[in-house]
Formats: structure tokens, sequence, C-alpha cells
């Protein structure tokens, strides 16, 4: 049995990522750190398709939409979302973990294999008679969320890998998460098993998405922290945190500082050290852009002040100098 009270957690889980994507944006506009607009952008694409994905096992289980092209859309504008949102945080996950090694090209990998689930669906529903699923129901919708979260699995491998060295609120929200989001799920797993097995009856509400809540709230309070405090306490752009000295000291931060050191007499900008510190660490010119945010162009053009400055014409002339 389904009732409208079904659609109060979806309310709350959309309601809920309000001010999480309001503070990453916030921050974004502070720092000019591209994670936190990365971090806006899948918070809002999470929040919609929680919505989405709710409303529409609602409407399925309330055979309140029967036309089966409009079913397929639904379920259609899901499976993007998701889609979506993976390609978000594993760019989100390519920015705040340090290092050139971490894949920053378009994860071709991830994209090959949505493409392969994405036609078995498609096949399993309108190339066999009869089809093996249809869109009316809840089954299909619960295979759609079993591959969302599997798409997690990459990106949080990397991210808890890392999380040592990740931005500090990063590194909290990893520390906390267990706990905060952890107990949640479980409590609402048994509620939903005791609601499907009959022993609280199927006219109780469906509160899955209130764990989505939790995440949200989390996420909120990890972004209001810094806000909250007095003077320029906003966190420091990835960026800051692993170049240029202002985060822990490094082999890199060291090299570009003695570099540094030598440019007395035309020294170098802060944004300049920061540059040098990723050349010296291997960084690519379209890895340098990224975590910086700056265009490729302008990435260009602090590398070729720093051969300027140095006296030297190429990156191998430019590491021998800190060493």
């Amino acid at each position: 049995m389904t009732s409208l009270n079904d659609l109060v957690a979806p309310l709350l889980a959309f309601a809920a990522a309000l001010p999480a994507i309001t503070l990453a944006f916030l921050l974004w506009y502070r720092t000019r750190d591209r994670s936190f607009e990365l971090l806006a952008t899948g918070l809002g694409l999470q929040a919609v398709l929680a919505f989405i994905l709710s409303i529409g096992t609602f409407l399925a289980s309330a055979r309140l939409v029967r036309n089966p092209q409009l079913q397929f859309v639904l379920w259609n504008t899901t499976f993007i979302l998701s889609f979506g949102s993976h390609l978000v945080l594993r760019r989100f996950a390519a920015i705040v973990i340090p290092g050139p090694g971490v894949a920053r090209n378009f994860p071709r990998l991830f994209t090959l294999a949505s493409g392969l689930v994405y036609t078995a669906f498609l096949s399993a529903a309108f190339a066999v008679e009869p089809p093996l699923i249809n869109f009316s129901g809840r089954f299909v919708y619960a295979l759609s969320a079993l591959w969302y979260f599997a798409g997690y699995l990459g990106p949080a491998r990397r991210l808890w890998a890392a999380h040592d060295k990740l931005p500090s609120w990063i590194g909290r929200l990893f520390s906390r998460a267990p706990l905060a989001v952890g107990i949640p799920v479980l409590v609402l797993g048994v509620y939903e098993a005791l609601r499907v097995v009959g022993v609280l009856g199927m006219g109780w509400p469906f509160l899955g998405p209130m764990a989505v809540v939790a995440f949200f709230i989390l996420v909120t309070i990890e972004l209001f922290r810094p806000l909250a405090k007095e003077g320029d306490s906003a966190p420091a752009p990835a960026s800051q945190q692993h170049a240029g000295g202002f985060g822990g000291s490094t082999e890199a931060e060291d090299r570009a500082r003695r570099i540094a050191g030598r440019c007395a007499a035309d020294p170098l900008t802060k944004r300049e050290l920061e540059v040098l510190a990723l050349l010296l660490e291997g960084w690519r010119n379209q890895d340098i852009a990224e975590r910086l945010g700056l265009s490729q162009s302008t990435v260009k053009n602090h590398v070729y002040n720093l051969y300027q400055k140095t006296g030297v014409a190429n990156r191998v002339e430019l590491s021998s100098l800190g060493e």
C-alpha cells in the first residue's frame, strides 16, 4: 500500500540538500576553489536524483503513471542524472587528491561500463519477448540504485586511500561519515526490512531517503564550520593545500622555496610559487590548470615567467635548480 506519506522523506532529502549546496557555492565564491564548485554541482545532482528516484518508485507503486513511455522517460532521466553525478564525483576526486598520478582524463572505462549497463536495461525491456523488465515497478529502480551505488566504489576507494593528504574539511567528512551516516543507514535498513516483511506493514511510510538527509546534514555542518569563524578562515583551495607551501612541507615545496630564494631581484608571485611546486612534482600544464582553476594559456604564461625569472630554458633546467 502506498500513500502520500511516502513523499515526505524525498521532500525532506531535497530540502536538506539546499543549505549544503548554498554553502558550497559560497565557499567557491570566497576561495575560487573549483572543488567547491564541483561539490555544489554534485550535491545538486544527488538531491534531484534522490527525489526523482523516490517519486518514481512512489508513482510506480501507486500505479499513478500507467503510460509505458512516461515510465521509461522517468527512469531514463534518473539514469542520465546518476551518470552525470558520477562524472562530477570523479572530477572532484581528481582535483582534491594530490599528485600528478591521479587519473584526470575523461573516465573512459566507467563511461563504457555505464553504456553497457544502459544497453542491458534497454535490451531486457525492449529486445526480448516477453520483456525481462519493465519500468512500472520497484525492481528496475532497485537495479538502477545498485548500479548507482556501485559507481561510487572507484572514487571512494581513491579518496579513502589518500584521506590523510586531502584538504582538512574532506578529511573530517571521511572520519565522521561512518558514524553520522552509517548508523542511520543501518536503522533505516532494519525499518524497511520490517516494513516489507509485514511486521510493520506497508502502510508505514517509506523513509529510505532519510539516509540522504543525514549525509546532507553532515556536509552542511562541515561546510558551515569555516564560514562561522571570524575573519578570513574559509578553507584554503585544494591547490594551496598541496602546493607552494600552503600545506605540509613536501620535497617539491622545499625545492620551490630554494629556487624562489634565488629570484630576489625579481621575486616570484604567490601563484608562480604554486605553479613551480607542481612543475617540480611532474605535473603537466593541463593538470596544473585543472588543479588551480586556471586556463591552460594562463598556466603557460606563469611557466614562461618562471623561465624568465630563473634564467632557465626548460623544465629539466628548472628542476635542477632546486637540487
